[in-house]
């Protein structure tokens, strides 16, 4: 269902990639992506998350390294947040389509990929 949604999505506004903006604070909790224990999830989604990473597109990061490891403590809820709320913009053009493709599919089928993202078309005026 994913990758008909990622499909259907990039085929209808290929012609105006141009146009799009991304704005996201999509990072990686590298302590859950690939440990989901089912050998052939755990493939794909490193296979998924690494293209994006490796472009610039998501970050990667450990959260038992980041933050502490009191999840109910005031500190660890305001790293969090911190996270959440690094945004950073790129120009969909800039992409590869199977590149946009791929993180589409990754924020919808990835466990341990957390954050916003948000697509702009700014002549509309939609997000």
């Amino acid at each position: 269902m994913a990758e008909i949604a990622s499909d259907l999505f990039c085929e209808f506004h290929a012609g105006s990639f141009h146009e799009i903006s991304m704005l996201s604070s999509l990072h990686v909790n590298s302590d859950a992506v690939g440990h989901s224990g089912d050998i052939l999830e755990d493939e794909r989604d490193l296979a998924l998350v690494k293209p994006p990473i490796s472009a610039g597109r998501i970050r990667s990061f450990s959260y038992n390294e980041m933050f502490v490891q009191d999840y109910g403590s005031e500190q660890y809820e305001a790293a969090i947040e911190v996270a959440y709320k690094d945004f950073r913009v790129f120009r969909v053009g800039e992409f590869e389509p199977l590149d946009l493709r791929n993180l589409l599919i990754s924020r919808l089928l990835v466990y341990g990929i957390r954050g916003h993202c948000f697509l702009v078309f700014e002549k509309l005026g939609l997000a």
